[in-house]
């Protein structure tokens, strides 16, 4: 089912993945660990099948959602950050979609895609619902649904890559040495290749570490892109860098802020992140973006806006605690993900560069980038001190908005 846009959508008319599942369809859900119980393993996890979702959830013995007390930790150890350089490691990161994925199929057809309006930002393009779905439905020759739970999406869903490197401005050339989570270098170096639009070279060299208790994907939202460019933004910071000398060009130049990241499908964009000095809370983001001439304002700025929430919550305050010994994920609620609430966003003003040409896709890709790359910066200016991991929870900042 494709993404739905139009005036039926604020009035309830959306579809969800699952919402159009025949009414004969069993329900699978995953059997959850310990639990005797009959399943059927379908893309490396065990299916516990039932008439109903209740009867289902009941039988798999489904854990209630919870949080821990320990720490999300950095999964791949801290690195030192040159002199005039910067240093960062990230944790594990959940997308914290809407809608948990779910899939339905008939024997021999196509599942029903995990990617309904519920909300993805690429965490669903690889989602484990349909192919089980499908599996499913043909070993047991009838109509299956499959579902899942936010405990479930936790465990199973991709992740983006962790990341631990430093970077360093020559002031002709950034160099980025690093390691992320085995999956996410290819993306990391096309991110590289990218021509910066302040007219620097990046030449960065990434190893990997195999991190067994997620799958990651480069598919999530601005992975790679957002990576390098805060590396790359707290370079030219660190470096004491002039970045309107630095611009290349007047599209650039038209969308510069405090950052300025060029997407990987030709958007651009700007922003600039305000901390109150004395409080440490924060005030407002403001954002610059081009991207060709729009197909529609109010969706390509709610994305905008939707993309500033999601880095802040990135820098700031989302992260998931592993336990070291299992593996497991301790975190099972979309609170104890860190997602910042609305109550909590600060203003964010996004101006739209009038451009002649087709629309250019991704243009959220670039605005999360900008943010995340503004947000590491005001933190600096703030504290007097940059943060070296993501979430920096023990900034001001960032404590207030997990009160």
């Amino acid at each position: 089912m494709p993404q739905q846009v139009d005036a039926s959508v604020p009035l309830g008319g959306a579809k969800f993945a699952d919402d159009m599942a025949p009414r004969d369809a069993v329900v699978a859900v995953p059997r959850s660990a310990g639990v005797e119980v009959s399943a059927e393993l379908a893309e490396g996890i065990a299916w516990v099948i039932a008439d109903t979702l209740r009867d289902a959830r009941t039988a798999a013995g489904k854990v209630q959602g919870r949080r821990t007390t320990l720490d999300d930790s950095p999964p791949l150890p801290s690195l030192v950050a040159p002199i005039n350089g910067v240093a960062l490691a990230t944790s594990w990161v959940d997308s914290g979609y809407l809608e948990p994925d779910a899939s339905w199929c008939e024997p021999g057809g196509e599942p029903a895609t995990a990617r309904g309006n519920g909300g993805g930002f690429g965490g669903k393009a690889d989602s484990l619902a349909p192919p089980a779905a499908r599996i499913l439905a043909d070993r047991l020759q009838r109509s299956v649904r499959v579902v899942m739970s936010r405990e479930d999406v936790v465990r199973f869903s991709a992740k983006r890559a962790p990341i631990s490197a430093t970077a360093r401005f020559d002031g002709k050339l950034v160099t980025i040495r690093g390691t992320c989570a085995s999956g996410g270098e290819s993306r990391l170096s096309k991110a590289a290749e990218i021509a910066s639009p302040y007219g620097v070279g990046i030449d960065a060299v990434w190893d990997t570490a195999t991190l067994p208790v997620f799958r990651v994907s480069s598919a999530l939202r601005a992975f790679g892109l957002a990576e390098t460019a805060v590396l790359v933004e707290g370079a030219l910071t660190a470096a004491g860098a002039d970045r309107l000398s630095l611009i290349q060009d007047a599209r650039s130049a038209s969308v510069l802020l405090d950052s300025c990241v060029l997407g990987f499908e030709g958007a651009i964009a700007g922003a600039r992140v305000k901390i109150n000095a004395q409080t440490g809370k924060l005030e407002k983001v403001e954002v610059k973006v081009a991207a060709g001439d729009p197909l529609d304002d109010v969706v390509m700025r709610s994305y905008a806006a939707g993309a500033a929430h999601m880095a802040l919550g990135w820098v700031l305050t989302e992260g998931l605690a592993v336990d070291p010994e299992t593996g497991e994920p301790l975190d099972l609620t979309i609170r104890s993900l860190g997602v910042i609430r609305a109550k909590d966003i600060p203003e964010i003003e996004v101006s739209i560069v009038d451009e002649a040409g087709p629309p250019l896709g991704r243009s959220s890709d670039a605005v999360f980038a900008a943010v995340a790359a503004a947000a590491w910066d005001a933190l600096l200016l703030v504290d007097g001190s940059r943060p070296a991991t993501f979430p920096a929870r023990e900034t001001r900042t960032a404590r207030i908005l997990r009160r």
